[in-house]
């Protein structure tokens, strides 16, 4: 009843849950157009890490969703409720986003690119990520990961990520000849979160 409230008499417009960014989207994709079962892409969230928030696994969420998708099928695009998360985790799921859209519109970049995630994946998996995160989480986990845990990241790591980055920026407009603006401008908010994570990770 509050998010009905909050969309049909204050005109909100976006809901936000301290989800990954990028899992979210997927979500926002079923609230925009349809596209995916809700029931399942909230299931996956939780199982494994991918999900930081019971409530994800709720009924209550999955109510929210369907009214959503529902109130969006009876108003304009421009007056749509978006669904987004506002956590940078989920590096991994991001960089098989942008390697995938790499592939298709920059072929000759795509095996630094391809490459450099792999090794970013491999650092990401072996790094301590400390469950319900508060401030000064990520020092904790580190310290109770003992004195070498640390010395998995390096400041070429980091280097690498922001490399990639600052390429994929930089040819914004030569992806836009080849792909619509919120398709180009996804990916590189992906690529951001990733360099988020990384630097986050970095001790």
């Amino acid at each position: 009843n509050l998010v009905q409230f909050l969309v049909t008499e204050m005109g909100f417009t976006i809901f936000a849950t301290e989800e990954s960014a990028v899992d979210a989207d997927e979500l926002n994709d079923y609230v925009s157009s349809g596209i995916g079962n809700p029931r399942d892409i909230v299931l996956r969230w939780n199982s494994g890490s991918r999900s930081i928030l019971s409530i994800s696994a709720s009924e209550e969420l999955l109510k929210i969703v369907e009214w959503i998708r529902s109130y969006n099928q009876s108003v304009s695009a421009s007056k749509y409720v978006q669904f987004r998360g506002i956590n940078f985790h989920g590096a991994e799921t991001a960089m098989d986003v942008v390697s995938h859209f790499v592939r298709m519109v920059d072929p000759e970049f795509f095996p630094h690119l391809d490459s450099s995630y792999a090794v970013l994946k491999i650092i990401l998996r072996e790094t301590p990520w400390p469950e319900n995160t508060v401030d000064g989480g990520r020092d904790e986990a580190f310290e109770s990961a003992g004195d070498s845990q640390p010395n998995l990241f390096y400041v070429r790591d980091v280097e690498r990520s922001e490399e990639l980055l600052s390429y994929l920026s930089a040819n914004r407009q030569k992806y836009l000849l080849q792909q619509p603006i919120p398709d180009v401008d996804r990916i590189l908010h992906y690529a951001q979160l990733i360099d988020q994570q990384v630097h986050w990770l970095m001790p």
